[in-house]
């Protein structure tokens, strides 16, 4: 079961506390995690989408220490009402490429990387871009179950 991800996909992140959602395809996310041998189903949620995006606007208010200090995971859950499976902050580096259009993008991969850890299942995946009020350009992941 292959749903395309309705979150929005905003233009790219701009300077210090700007934030922006990001689109992930779930059928080529679903199609990395088959090539692993591991059966999950990627849904789109759009609260879950929207909870994510609300985070990331939040932690675009603070500096990378401050981000690397904080709950996010309780931040997300109280934001979207579920506690998250998997809740990471990353590096969003420029030298982090991405893929030609028909394959998967670096967004995928990742999401597809948190869901091999995770094993078979039904699972919601949302990603939104922020940077930090000291310039540090990073994306949140969150994976709950369906």
């Amino acid at each position: 079961m292959a749903a395309v991800m309705a979150v929005s996909l905003l233009a790219a992140c701009g300077g210090p506390g700007s934030s922006a959602g990001v689109a992930l395809n779930a059928s080529k996310i679903e199609a990395l995690l088959e090539a692993r041998e591991v059966d999950a189903a990627v849904t789109a949620d759009k609260d879950l989408s929207d909870a994510v995006k609300e985070a990331a606007g939040a932690l675009a208010a603070r500096t990378f220490e401050e981000v690397d200090a904080m709950d996010v995971k309780g931040l997300v859950a109280q934001k979207a009402g579920v506690v998250p499976l998997v809740c990471e902050v990353s590096s969003d580096a420029p030298y982090w490429g991405d893929s030609p259009l028909q394959y998967a993008n670096r967004y995928q991969e990742r999401a597809a990387d948190l869901l091999d850890s995770l094993g078979d299942g039904a699972y919601k995946v949302a990603a939104a871009r922020f940077v930090t009020q000291d310039q540090v350009k990073s994306v949140l992941f969150v994976v709950t179950a369906a």
